[in-house]
């Protein structure tokens, strides 16, 4: 009888045993059916990630159950030579759809004619290759970017929260000045102040200054800003983060402080732009939304996936970080 007891236990474990459940990890199988999606970006610091790659990974993430990929980043340090020889391996290693950060808007061109050659759906993010490239690739081809016209009107909008409207030398007037790394267009110079003029409020661009993208060269360009218009000038409107940055330094040394005497606007959002701004030596910036941008990718390679057409463009309007 004991032998009988014994052996229905030995069952009874055995049996237990095989209801257990464990997770086990992808079979080489699983792994090998993904769906490799390449994207070509550009890292300061070939160590570091960027905003793009992390929001990136992110949003395929979320997709994960309905869209099944293996990403790979191709890093090319701002090279364009070394962006061209990516997307030839590109080409070579399988790839179902191809993401682009460009270096240079000239090498779009060639670029869509080897992904179209090759029938590849083509997103490009960040730098827009304009509307004749993608209309080339109708369909299979599309950007998405910041809505950059919206841009210079959310700065003129940081500016028209401020008292007065931005007046803060007591003149009725906002005058302001431009600093960019290129010569901006009336339209976009007059859309930093449009929201301004909305409200009743004269307004003036007083000079729309270039600068090369460097905080020193910025603070040498905003220092001749300051001393040409002096205590008239409200506004500084800096076009990137180095800009702002050394406008910030410039208007330190003349003895100005923001938000007391001038505002500084910064149309780049960063660390160290956050860093100004906690600090006041920036009034506000355009919170730059990568991860939007980054979303409306993961969500076009899902639809070319699906043999869907491709829109034109996405364009995705920025935040607002301010000063308190």
């Amino acid at each position: 009888m004991k032998k009988l007891e014994k052996a229905l236990l030995a069952l009874l474990l055995l049996a237990g045993m095989g209801g257990c459940t464990k997770k086990e990890a992808p079979s080489q199988e699983t792994v090998k059916n993904k769906t490799k999606v390449c994207a070509s970006i550009n890292r300061e610091d070939a160590k570091a990630e960027t905003l793009v790659e992390i929001e990136l990974k992110a949003a395929f993430a979320e997709l994960a159950d309905t869209l099944s990929t293996e990403l790979s980043f191709y890093n090319v340090s701002k090279d364009q030579a070394a962006q061209n020889t990516a997307v030839d391996t590109m080409l070579k290693e399988s790839c179902a759809a191809v993401i682009i950060e460009l270096v240079d808007i000239a090498a779009a061109q060639p670029i869509m004619e080897k992904l179209q050659a090759a029938g590849l759906p083509l997103i490009y993010i960040e730098n827009d290759p304009g509307d004749e490239i993608l209309n080339a690739y109708a369909d299979k081809s599309t950007y998405i970017g910041p809505d950059i016209q919206k841009n210079y009107v959310l700065q003129g909008e940081i500016v028209a929260s401020l008292p007065n409207a931005g007046n803060i030398n007591g003149d009725d007037q906002v005058s302001a000045a431009i600093l960019s790394v290129s010569e901006l267009s009336i339209e976009n110079q007059n859309a930093m102040l449009s929201v301004v003029a909305a409200k009743g409020v004269r307004a003036e661009i007083l000079e729309a200054a270039v600068s090369e993208n460097d905080r020193e060269k910025g603070k040498e360009a905003a220092a001749r800003l300051l001393k040409r218009y002096g205590d008239g000038l409200d506004v500084v409107f800096a076009e990137s983060e180095a800009l702002a940055l050394g406008a910030a330094d410039a208007i330190s040394a003349a003895g100005r402080e923001n938000g007391i005497n001038i505002y500084l606007i910064s149309g780049e959002d960063s660390q160290a732009v956050r860093n100004f701004i906690n600090d006041t030596l920036i009034e506000g910036s355009l919170w730059d939304d990568v991860e939007a941008r980054a979303k409306a990718a993961a969500e076009s390679v899902k639809k070319a996936l699906k043999g869907e057409s491709l829109g034109l463009k996405t364009l995705i309007t920025n935040k607002l970080a301010m000063k308190g």
